[in-house]
C-alpha cells in the first residue's frame, strides 16, 4: 500500500494503544520508524478510546465513545483518486476521509461508522457487478460479506452475509472454538476466481482434559452470559462514581465495595467469573492458523 503515492510501499496498522500508525517506505525497501497518523487538526487519529501514555490509563469507553482501533486499511472509499483510512474494532468499521490529495493525504477529524459489526479487511468486487464490496473477519472467528448496493462514488452496504461460520474453523480432532479472524482475498489457485485466505486464533481442547469439548463450550457460554449482565451493572456504578469523584472513581469504588452490599456482590461475581474462565482457558491450547477457502 502506497499511502502517499511516492512509489514506495508503506505499512499501515493499529497499535495496542488504539492509534493508527504508518511506517513510511523508502527507496531501498526499508521503512522509517512508525509514527502516529494525525488528522487535519493535528490530533492523533483514534476511534474514541486510546491509551494515554502520560496518565498510564485508557481514555474513553468502547461502548460510549466509539471504539478502540484494532486493524487499519487504506482504500479509495469515495473513488476520488486518493486513499482513505478504514479502521476496524469490535464495534465494526470506521472511515476517515482523505480531504487532501493522493500525494499529500490530509485526514478528516470525523470518524464515520460504516459497519456496525465485523472488520473491514478486503475491498474487492466479490460478486462481479462492477462495484467493490467488503469482506471481513470478526472477533467470533467467522467471515462475512457486505454487498455494495450504492454507487461508484457513494458506496452503501446491505446486511452482512456469513460466508464461513466460526464453526468452520473449529479443530475437527480436538474441538474448541475460534476467534479474531482476518481475511485476505486473492486468486489462490489461479483459476480466475477469488478465494479467501483466513488467519485466526484457534483455541483447541487439550487431548488430556477430563472435560469434553461440548462441556467446556457450554460452561464458557454460560459464564460469558453472566459476565455480560454483570459488566452492565459495573458500568452503571462507574458512570455514577465518575460524575462524583472524577479520576479517583476506581479508588472510591474499591473502598465502597467493602461496605456496599450491591457493589460487593458485583465485584464478587466478577471474580468468580474470572476464576471460572481461567479454569476453562487452562483446558485449551491457543494456536494461530491460516486457512484457504477456494471459491467453487
Amino acid at each position: 500500500m502506497d499511502l502517499n503515492a511516492d512509489g514506495n510501499i508503506d505499512l499501515l496498522g493499529e497499535g495496542y494503544a488504539g492509534f493508527t500508525y504508518v511506517l513510511w517506505g523508502q527507496k531501498d525497501g526499508s521503512f522509517k520508524k512508525p509514527v502516529i497518523l494525525k488528522d487535519k487538526s493535528g490530533t492523533d487519529i483514534h476511534l474514541g478510546m486510546y491509551y494515554d501514555f502520560n496518565k498510564k490509563a485508557y481514555i474513553g469507553d468502547r461502548r460510549k465513545s466509539g471504539d478502540k482501533g484494532d486493524f487499519a486499511k487504506a482504500h479509495d472509499w469515495d473513488s476520488d483518486g486518493d486513499l482513505d483510512l478504514i479502521i476496524s474494532g469490535i464495534n465494526g468499521a470506521w472511515l476517515r476521509i482523505n480531504e487532501g490529495s493522493k500525494k499529500k493525504p490530509v485526514f478528516a477529524t470525523e470518524n464515520i461508522h460504516i459497519l456496525k459489526k465485523h472488520y473491514a479487511d478486503a475491498f474487492v468486487d466479490w460478486d462481479g457487478d462492477g462495484l467493490w464490496d467488503i469482506i471481513g473477519g470478526d472477533k467470533d472467528g467467522g467471515v462475512y460479506f457486505y454487498k455494495n448496493i450504492g454507487k461508484k462514488r457513494k458506496p452503501a452496504f446491505g446486511k452482512a452475509v456469513c460466508l464461513l461460520s466460526p464453526e468452520e474453523f473449529a479443530n475437527k480432532e480436538y474441538g474448541g472454538y475460534s476467534s479474531l479472524s482476518q481475511v485476505a482475498v486473492a486468486d489462490y489457485n489461479h483459476d480466475g476466481k477469488l478465494d479467501l485466505i483466513i488467519g485466526n486464533k484457534n483455541f483447541i481442547t487439550n487431548a488430556d482434559t477430563e472435560f469434553t469439548n461440548e462441556q467446556l463450550n457450554k460452561e464458557r457460554k454460560r459464564l460469558l452470559e453472566i459476565q455480560e449482565v454483570n459488566n452492565s451493572k459495573i458500568m452503571k456504578f462507574i458512570d455514577k462514581y465518575k460524575k462524583k469523584f472524577g479520576e479517583k472513581y476506581m479508588e472510591e469504588m474499591m473502598k465502597d465495595s467493602k461496605k456496599d452490599s450491591v457493589l460487593k456482590k458485583i465485584y464478587d461475581t466478577s471474580r468468580e467469573i474470572g476464576d471460572g474462565l481461567s479454569k476453562i482457558r487452562a483446558q485449551y491450547k491457543c494456536h494461530g492458523f491460516v486457512f484457504v477457502s477456494l471459491q467453487k
